[in-house]
């Protein structure tokens, strides 16, 4: 892994031009070995903000939804053409999400959930790339009554919490940086870190642990529960969640940075593919062409 330098503001010094920022092309089709896991970690679709007003303030621009679709379809698409007959059979997805609504500092709020939403997206194209290739369709883990039809909600894949435990702290914040743009930044560089531990609110830190257990607890607990009881599966684990949550994440556990001080941008309905193999020993993935080891989703969290 390449060095990684800051300046001042917390921003990001990089004068080799390595790319730090998520896309959507570095959601790259993976093949796990028999009894592997590959999971994917998406940030949720564009949504509207035009016209709070509106019922659909909230809510995926349904250009955006289309392009998760397309976006996820096209992904299954090359998984199922490179897998012979067989192995198409062995193939199982789960498709989990944020369960989180829109809520901001302005107060504006909407029962939307735009992670979610995505998520239906998501499987939307799975579906389409299984009636394409000649899978079945229990084949998504997520057609089973148990989940009726739908992404399964994790509270740990949230984006923020403090709009719920620490409205004392937005508060502070907006009070003395207003609601927008200043906001964001100096609670992404825990510029109040002081005042935001006097008042128990969630930073950036804090954010990265609980995403880091979200995903080991789908990568360690419902992984290796599913290979247990079904050997030599190829199994996908397609996770939506924001970028308020993912960022930390990918600043602390995959650039092994200091989450409050590099600045990682992610581009909507972008993300990552991290592949683990059979014998839980290695978890990589691939931004920009760069292969980032992830030990920390080997281990479950005490």
């Amino acid at each position: 892994m390449k060095e990684i330098s800051y300046i001042g503001e917390g921003r990001e010094e990089n004068p080799e031009g390595f790319r730090l920022d998520i896309r959507k092309e570095d959601i790259r089709p993976e093949i796990p070995e028999a009894g592997g896991t590959v999971l994917v970690l998406q940030v949720n679709a564009k949504d509207d903000r035009r016209d709070s007003n509106s019922p659909e303030f909230g809510a995926l621009l349904p250009e955006a939804g289309e392009q998760v679709v397309v976006q996820s379809k096209d992904y299954f698409d090359k998984v199922f053409e490179n897998l012979s007959e067989e192995d198409k059979k062995k193939v199982k997805i789960i498709v989990y999400a944020s369960d989180a609504s829109l809520k901001m500092p302005s107060g504006l709020n909407s029962t939307h959930r735009r992670a979610f939403e995505t998520g239906e997206k998501v499987m939307e194209g799975i579906r389409k790339a299984i009636d394409k290739n000649g899978a079945e369709q229990n084949q998504l883990l997520n057609n089973s009554p148990e989940t009726k039809g739908e992404p399964v909600g994790v509270s740990g894949l949230i984006d923020l919490t403090m709009f719920d435990e620490s409205p004392e702290f937005v508060k502070y914040m907006t009070d003395k940086y207003g609601p927008d743009k200043k906001f964001w930044m100096l609670y992404e560089d825990d510029t109040e870190s002081d005042t935001r531990l006097d008042m128990g609110a969630e930073g950036p830190s804090e954010i990265a642990i609980r995403m880091r257990k979200a995903l080991t607890t789908l990568t360690q607990d419902m992984a290796k529960n599913y290979h247990d009881s079904n050997p030599d599966t190829l199994l996908y684990i397609w996770a939506i969640s924001h970028y308020d949550s993912i960022s930390p994440w990918v600043k602390g556990y995959v650039y092994q940075a200091d989450p409050s001080r590099l600045f990682v941008p992610t581009e909507k309905a972008g993300g990552i593919t991290i592949k683990i193999d059979k014998d839980n020993k290695k978890a990589e993935t691939i931004i920009a062409g760069e292969k980032f080891e992830i030990p920390s989703l080997l281990i479950k969290p005490e």
